[in-house]
């Protein structure tokens, strides 16, 4: 099941030592379901080449060049048998 979107947040930093300080900002987060990056190009967005917004597989999982799919599925596989043994 394909699911993308996109969403609004606010994040918030506070200090409280060694002087109190504290600060808001706005910022978005695109939800990809990387099972179907090939098929969410468009003009604004591209996938593993530059674009004026851009996912890049290569920064994310482990990063030895497996295809981030593999590497997703093998760390549910993973904890559905540490599961699967408690």
């Amino acid at each position: 099941m394909k699911k993308h979107g996109f969403c609004t947040m606010a994040v918030m930093h506070r200090r409280v030592w060694p002087k109190s300080n504290r600060f808001v900002y706005k910022t978005f987060n695109l939800l990809l379901d990387v099972f179907y990056l090939d098929e969410i190009e468009t003009s604004v967005l591209k996938v593993n080449r530059p674009g004026l917004m851009s996912i890049q597989e290569r920064n994310y999982g482990n990063r030895d060049n497996l295809p981030l799919t593999i590497w997703i599925t093998e760390i549910i596989q993973e904890l559905l048998a540490k599961m699967k043994d408690d």
